[in-house]
């Protein structure tokens, strides 16, 4: 035992998990009530104690906000008075996150749950928890410095293996921010008295309570001390919180490891239990961004005011985006519905036993919980949707007419000039006398039909700015815009003669000027990918699998019982229970089945050629398992790009408690390959970054996965499902320090992996979309970041009211941004002036010069709560063009900037 062991800290926590325990609304609930009177009672009698051995009772700070929002009066009453007086305090996060399925800005805004408790209360934490998931990706020590944390503790279960990291050590981020990191492996938090080889003067006991439990009795404390004493210790207990201990630890230099890499959470795989609403959620990610730039630049034009005060019509629009934000980022809270051992069981896993069972109330419950975590989105959307409709008035008393001409803002949040397809929604086709047009220039916008309305061409659209368009009679064109509208020719087949295809016996091929497609006409895989520009091949033609194949897949109980042994840290029955299928059937074997070519058909359009693929399952994975019964893909060349555009649409899909997974496999053509994965908020090396013993297998990205040998390269973005495996199919395995064997790229479309409270089923019509983009040299030189983000980025048009169609501020970035992306254009949460926030996307230390459209008194960095911090001024210089301003700052390696501009 450590001898000169001087102090310890003590921390009281439980571990929240939204569900598991009980359905969603059942949790909220007893934090609201019984869980609130428990920590009330046990502040109240230990109060009176010495002043550092009272009960301190932390809660991460969504529940925090939910039991003081919720609780009666009393209740209310009495938590206010343990808040001033220290004994309830919070963290800096929300709750737990699978942090690398996160959107960067979403994860970001769950800190500001804690901000705002903050200004309420007057407290400020600097620290943070995240309990049960094993790992996390790298970039959140980076985002949590520059929130003013200065301490995480992470506290893994104690069945699954953690990372391979010491006890404390400092995490260093992307950008070189370094955060003291403790990591409990095996437990939630540590015991009272410290390890034999711990040699510091201090020591962190983090006492916790099991999930949703709630404090602990009073007679703790007295426990703690009696345990101190007999271990012949004369060190001092302290009760506080993790932001006390750090201030202490930190005061005394320790010399700590660093450890600079990626977390990698090997619990992503849930991810794929929920695939129609993972799509969902990737997408609203940037309709969220793109709303909230659209209320900022409403604001800085004029349109949007706030009669009304508090009540105006900006903070009406800003809650409501806030509030999609909060239920989008719920979303990705690490619990997906209740404990399947608890509720579930005993399970059957054979078709008409399982289709029987699922009338039962048992496992209409656990629907019923897998429901509310999608309610999630339902509720953000919905909010979101609210937000737009109020947009589209532009202003506080507008009310748009029926009679009201078809008048668009078209917005763009990214931090560049973009050409877009913008889709109308509900629009129906303009009479044969009417036209598109740019409301400023008149230019004549190309239009086509869509299911759901109105497909237009907008070229430029600004860098985080708007075009505003309008359908309106051809007769008015001339006399609104005085003989100086922009002609456009008579739409006629300008389909180059470099953009065709071909369908005979044994192939189908498309082609254009950058690259040539062909397709086996007896399986529809891709045996040739040809990118005529760099003269590479991209299909390897040695592969056991075809370029494109859909695979499904069900798995033994021998390979189940493998992962276990493999990935089990300590054996506990619960974990046993949760990773493995309990009473899986022993007999059954591991089975492939892939598709079997029914149809293809080639379609030429003026602007793209596409070839469909059709294809029927095997009858017997359909009807004794859960495979689709039918199978659709394309595989799209448009005439002015080298990116290829597949989709997969899965029909008829049945669903089944056997262990599954379906997914689409591209086995590259690469002599040494070098692989790049962008995760949330950086871009990572699976073979030099990932941390020994995190995920090392399966990965999960938020744009793209490149591969590349320095000259030559192809990224592929997964527009829907962000799983993959790099080299062969890891479903229910586990490995220590995998490195990719080849590449190839397998994404995972579904799965049910886990044997506890993710969705264990999904069933009906699936969809998944990929673009592949060839490049020259690697990622960066490919500019592979910024056509990433423009595909996964869809525009829209938000209808407003005419008298804004000549609205002359259209632009915050005239010059756009080198290297770099907005993550958001907000008002202040202050409204004092707005908040601009920047991330780097080379992965580079340089200087940044960028323009801004506004004449800006001052600009200040601020940290990502929007807080002011040292040497905060930015430098403003002077630009030929008055009516904009520059600002210079110098950045580091996927470094987040926050500026508040006055």
């Amino acid at each position: 035992m450590n001898d000169r062991l001087e102090k310890i800290y003590v921390v009281f926590k439980t571990h929240f998990d939204i569900g598991f325990t009980g359905l969603v609304s059942d949790v909220v609930h007893k934090y609201k009530t019984e869980m609130l009177k428990d920590v009330i009672a046990i502040c109240d009698k230990t109060k009176d104690n010495e002043p550092n051995e009272k009960y301190v009772w932390t809660m991460s700070a969504w529940p925090l906000l939910q039991s003081l929002q919720g609780s009666d009066e009393q209740d209310k009453a009495s938590a206010l008075k343990f808040l001033e007086s220290g004994q309830l305090i919070w963290h800096m996060l929300p709750y737990t996150t699978h942090t690398e399925f996160c959107g960067l800005e979403e994860w970001i805004r769950g800190m500001y749950v804690s901000r705002g408790l903050s200004e309420k209360f007057g407290y400020r934490p600097m620290d943070a928890k995240m309990t049960d998931v094993p790992g996390h990706t790298w970039i959140v020590p980076s985002l949590l410095k520059k929130a003013g944390v200065n301490i995480l503790h992470l506290g893994c279960n104690g069945f699954s293996t953690p990372p391979d990291v010491p006890p404390v050590f400092f995490w260093e981020g992307p950008d070189g921010e370094r955060l003291l990191t403790f990591y409990s492996k095996g437990g939630y938090g540590t015991g009272i008295l410290p390890p034999e080889e711990w040699t510091h003067p201090i020591w962190l006991a983090l006492i916790h309570t099991s999930d949703n439990h709630g404090p602990h009795e009073a007679s703790v404390i007295e426990d703690m001390k009696a345990s101190i004493a007999e271990s012949g210790l004369q060190a001092e207990l302290y009760i506080g919180s993790l932001t006390d201990f750090a201030a202490d630890f930190l005061s005394r230099n320790p010399d700590l490891p660093v450890i600079r890499g990626d977390l990698a959470d090997a619990w992503i795989h849930g991810v794929g239990s929920a695939p129609r609403e993972v799509s969902r959620v990737r997408e609203l990610r940037s309709r969220i961004a793109a709303a909230e730039s659209a209320l900022a630049l409403s604001m800085l034009s004029g349109e949007t005011s706030d009669v009304g005060g508090a009540a105006g019509h900006s903070q009406q629009i800003k809650g409501k985006i806030d509030e999609s934000y909060e239920h989008s980022l719920l979303f990705g809270e690490h619990t997906w519905g209740m404990d399947c051992k608890s509720f579930l069981f005993p399970r059957t896993y054979d078709k008409k036993s399982f289709l029987k069972d699922k009338s039962s109330e048992r496992y209409l419950k656990m629907e019923h919980s897998w429901q509310e975590q999608i309610d999630y989105l339902n509720k953000a959307e919905a909010a979101l949707d609210a937000a737009v409709e109020m947009l589209s008035g532009s202003g506080s008393n507008i009310v748009r007419e029926a009679s009201d001409k078809k008048t668009y803002r078209v917005y763009n949040y990214l931090g560049w000039s973009r050409d877009a397809l913008v889709l109308l929604e509900n629009l129906e086709s303009p009479e044969e006398d009417e036209i598109f047009i740019d409301c400023i220039s008149g230019e004549k916008l190309v239009w086509s039909h869509a299911s759901n309305g109105i497909i237009l061409e907008v070229k430029q659209l600004p860098a985080l700015g708007y075009k505003t368009i309008a359908c309106i009679r051809q007769a008015e064109l001339q006399a609104a815009f005085k003989g100086s509208a922009v002609e456009v020719a008579a739409a006629v087949d300008t389909r180059s003669n470099l953009l065709k295809g071909f369908i005979n016996h044994q192939e189908a091929v498309i082609e254009n000027a950058f690259v040539r497609v062909q397709v086996d006409c007896q399986t529809g895989w891709i045996t040739s990918l040809y990118d005529k520009k760099q003269q590479k091949e991209w299909v390897e033609e040695t592969s056991s699998f075809g370029f494109g194949q859909y695979e499904y897949n069900i798995y033994s109980s021998e390979e189940i019982t493998r992962y276990i042994k493999k990935y089990a840290y300590r054996f506990h029955d619960w974990g046993v229970h949760d990773f493995g299928k309990t009473d899986y059937p022993e007999q059954q074997k591991r089975l492939s089945f892939t598709t079997e070519l029914s149809e293809i058909r080639l379609i030429e359009e003026s602007d793209y050629v596409r070839l469909v693929c059709k294809a029927s399952s095997v009858p017997s994975s359909v009807k004794e398992y859960g495979n689709a019964n039918e199978t659709v893909w394309s595989i799209t060349l448009t005439e002015d790009s080298p990116n290829i555009d597949m989709e997969w649409k899965l029909t008829g899909k049945e669903e089944t408690p056997m262990a599954e997974s379906g997914h689409i496999l591209f086995p590259f053509k690469l002599d040494n390959p070098s692989y790049r994965i962008n995760k949330m908020g950086s871009v990572i090396d699976p073979c030099t970054d990932i941390v020994r013993s995190s995920s090392t297998l399966l990965q999960c990205c938020e744009n793209f996965v490149d591969v590349s040998d320095g000259t030559v390269g192809m990224a592929i973005v997964p527009l829907d499902s962000p799983l993959f495996f790099i080299g062969r199919n890891g479903m229910w395995d586990y490995e220590h320090d995998y490195k990719p064997e080849k590449p190839e790229i397998n994404f995972n479309l579904f799965n049910n992996w886990w044997g506890t409270n993710f969705p264990q089923w999904v069933g009906g019509s699936l969809s998944y979309r990929y673009r592949l983009i060839p490049h020259k040299g690697d990622w960066v030189e490919g500019s592979v970041w910024k056509q990433a983000q423009e595909a996964m980025t869809p525009v829209s048009g938000v209808p407003v009211s005419e008298e804004h169609s000549q609205t002359a501020f259209t632009d915050f970035l005239p010059n756009g941004l080198e290297g770099m992306a907005v993550t958001c254009l907000k008002p202040a949460e202050d409204g004092d002036g707005y908040i601009l926030r920047l991330r780097d996307w080379l992965g580079q230390s340089r200087e940044v010069t960028v323009g801004i459209a506004v004449q800006a008194n001052e600009v200040l960095k601020t940290d990502l709560l929007e807080y002011e911090t040292k040497g905060n001024r930015c430098v403003l210089i002077e630009s030929e063009d008055a009516s904009m301003n520059q600002i210079r700052f110098q950045t580091r390696p996927f470094e987040i900037h926050t500026f508040r501009i006055r």
